[in-house]
């Protein structure tokens, strides 16, 4: 007799290590598609765009976060470190990138990032997102 079982949610080990492994080979966004709870809460250091909010509230405003960041900004000497692994639910990385600003008020700067991302897993899907950034 066969059964159709629901494949078993991805450990947050399993999870993490896929996700630093898709940043560093320039995948990130798949990240989104594969990883993320429609769900899901993000949660800058600081607002990315003047006027708006650190927090981005569910998938498609992630998705929208983004778009805007890469439109806004070229990155490139994008490294992720970790995953540093906490308990069964969390994990965090370690990020910089080189960003060229093409838009905006900082449009002709390039600075380095230095962000660290926390990460909370909720049966297999990230739920929220937080970011912390280095003040250079």
């Amino acid at each position: 007799m066969m059964t159709s079982e629901s494949p078993s949610p991805l450990s947050t080990r399993d999870l993490a290590v896929t996700l630093v492994d898709l940043c560093n080979s320039g995948r990130n966004h798949e990240c989104y598609d594969r990883f993320y709870a429609d769900d899901v809460v993000s949660v800058e250091a600081a607002p990315l765009f003047p006027g708006g909010s650190p927090v981005s509230d569910g998938l498609p405003a992630v998705r929208a976060k983004i778009e805007g960041w890469t439109r806004m900004a070229k990155m490139s000497d994008a490294v992720c470190e970790g995953p540093f692994l906490h308990g069964d639910d969390k994990f965090a990385v370690r990020n910089t990138a080189k960003m060229e600003f093409v838009e905006g008020p900082m449009r002709g700067r390039t600075v380095e990032i230095v962000e660290v991302g926390v990460y909370t897993v909720r049966e297999g899907k990230i739920v929220r997102e937080e970011f912390f950034a280095l003040d250079c």
